[in-house]
Order: structure tokens, then sequence, then C-alpha cells
């Protein structure tokens, strides 16, 4: 999805968000798929021992939210949380710009492009930065076991869920001279989550809502499963898991890579259509482009390198992961 930024720090940071709690479903979708041993029924049957049980755990965290929320675990589900932050830009009377994303500009290039409208902001500029440096991490160098090629995409998607938090609190409406008064008197956090499990969302102040999704939510709940996916991914494959620190996973095996990949361009057009390129500096996390010269005017990333298994299943899997993450701007 190609966002239309406004320079709203609330808007660009759901705008952001929600297509990335989608593709985090859809990337879950797709290993359950793939995965016979990691179906969401078996995890069902030991949720009370959390995400310690493997991937599937994980997922049906991800996919119904943890067990141990309570009558809060829906809230708690991804799923859930892209419903609530469309019920905000609801509330915000921003909907409908969403919705809209780039318009007719979204195809406007032979690849797609990030992003459209207010490109010059300095907070804009700061999440472009971040999904590029995602997007690097995410092409990866495809090893043909599940859960090890899950779990090497999963760990750099959320990564940049927190960073975006963070980029988030350094922008938001309360660091303004003169914020609102629930800067200074905020909500309890037990009344926020009262009215969001009543779905009273125009009774709630939008900047309530925005500490809670991020302090209360993806804080919570993202950095112990980032921990536990990188213990999980150096138990199953040590070569594999010291392969997250390389800047650019494919650039070690460029002839490998995918040749039906689906090209992610970096750019993006300001409010007045004129074409911007992002910056291909590193991000807090040292990433760079993995990119390809397109006509001197662009970068432009791969989607991914593939080692072929000779198991269905697995190419399908493959196909559909590169898929969701070409083609989801935000994943």
């Amino acid at each position: 999805m190609a966002i239309n930024f406004t320079d709203n720090p609330e808007y660009d940071f759901l705008a952001g968000m929600i297509p990335h709690h989608q593709a985090a479903s859809s990337m879950c979708e797709v290993y359950q798929n793939a995965t016979s041993a990691g179906s969401l029924a078996s995890s069902l049957q030991r949720r009370h021992e959390g995400i310690c049980c493997g991937s599937a755990s994980l997922c049906y965290n991800i996919t119904y939210g943890p067990t141990k929320w309570g009558r809060y675990q829906s809230d708690f589900s991804q799923r859930n949380e892209t419903e609530q932050m469309l019920a905000v830009l609801k509330e915000l009377g921003m909907l409908d710009h969403y919705r809209s994303g780039c318009g007719v500009q979204t195809h406007a290039d032979s690849g797609m492009f990030m992003g459209c409208g207010q490109l010059q902001s300095s907070m804009a500029k700061e999440y472009l930065k971040l999904n590029m440096w995602m997007h690097t991490k995410m092409s990866l160098n495809y090893s043909g076991n599940q859960a090890v090629d899950f779990l090497k995409g999963m760990i750099p998607h959320h990564e940049a869920a927190v960073e975006m938090c963070a980029i988030y609190y350094k922008y938001w409406t309360c660091k303004h001279t003169q914020p609102p008064t629930v800067c200074r008197n905020p909500m309890a956090s037990e009344l926020v989550a009262n009215l969001i499990n009543q779905n009273r969302f125009s009774e709630l102040d939008v900047l309530n809502y925005m500490h809670h999704i991020c302090t209360e939510h993806i804080l919570v709940s993202q950095p112990p499963e980032i921990q536990w996916m990188r213990q999980e991914l150096r138990r199953i494959d040590s070569d594999q898991f010291a392969m997250l620190e390389l800047e650019r996973p494919c650039s070690s095996s460029s002839s490998n890579q995918a040749d039906d990949h689906s090209n992610v361009s970096h750019a993006g057009h300001d409010q007045n259509g004129t074409k911007e390129t992002a910056n291909n500096s590193s991000h807090a996390h040292s990433g760079h482009t993995s990119s390809i010269a397109d006509g001197g005017n662009r970068s432009v990333a791969v989607s991914g390198c593939m080692r072929f298994s000779s198991r269905a299943t697995m190419l399908v899997a493959l196909a559909r992961y590169a898929a969701v993450w070409a083609n989801t701007i935000w994943v």
C-alpha cells in the first residue's frame, strides 16, 4: 500500500501500522497452510503455554491474541487491533483519505512506490527509511525450511513495528509546544481497554488510544516475541540465525534470486506529483536497501532469493510469502 502522508502524526502512524498488521496475519496464514505440524488447532490445545511452543503458538497470539490477557485477549490480536485502528481513523475523519491511498499515482511506474503527499516532512522520511530497512531484511535468502524462513521474515517485521512506535512518539501531538490537556492527564489504561472492548471509540480521545496501541500493546507484546523468535531460530539453525545480521541477505547469492519477483520501488511522489527517492543511508538497525539500478531514477528492491525445495507445498508457500512482502508496502 502506498501511503498518502499528511504530516499528521496520528494518521501517518495508523496508515502504516494497519497494513503492517494485516501482513503479519497473512504471513501466519501462509505458514499455517505450509506446515501440517503447526496448525492453529494444535496451538489452541496448548495455548496456556504461550509462545514457547513454537511458531504455531506465536501465530495463535498474532491471530487471536495471547490468552494471558483474559477477557481482553481478542483486543490484543493483530486482526482486532487492525479494526480498532480503522475505527480511530474514522474518528479522525480520515478513513476515506486512507482508503484512497495515492489514487492513480500508485501505478504510475512499472514498480510500486511507498507513498505520496508530504514526503518532505522529517517524520515521513524516517518512516520511509525504516521501511526500506525492513524490506531489505525481508528480501530473504530462502532456506527451503518453512519454520526458518517464517522466522527470518517475521523477526524484522516485528522489529519494524517497534521502531514505528519509536518514530511516532518522537513526533506525536503530545510533543507539540502546547500539547492537549489529555497529554498531561491521560485516561487510565483500564478505562481505555474497557472502552475499546465495548467498541465505544467516540468516547475515547485519539491520543489515549494511540498511547494504548503502542505502549500497552505493541511495546508489550512484540519485544518478547522478537526475543523468542531469535532464540528459536538460533536453536533450529544457527547458520541461518547468523544471516539475520547481514545487511543484505541476498547479496551473496544474487545469481539465485527468484525470476518472478515483483519489484518494489523506494520512490514516492510528493503532493505536487514530483518524484522523490528516499535517502539510502542506514537506519538505526544499520540496514541499506538491497537494490538494482532502474534507469538511474529510483531503487528497486528484490523480494528475495531462493533455494528451491522439492516439496510442492514449500514452493507454494514461498511464492505466497514473496507476494505478500512485495505487494504490501508496509508489510
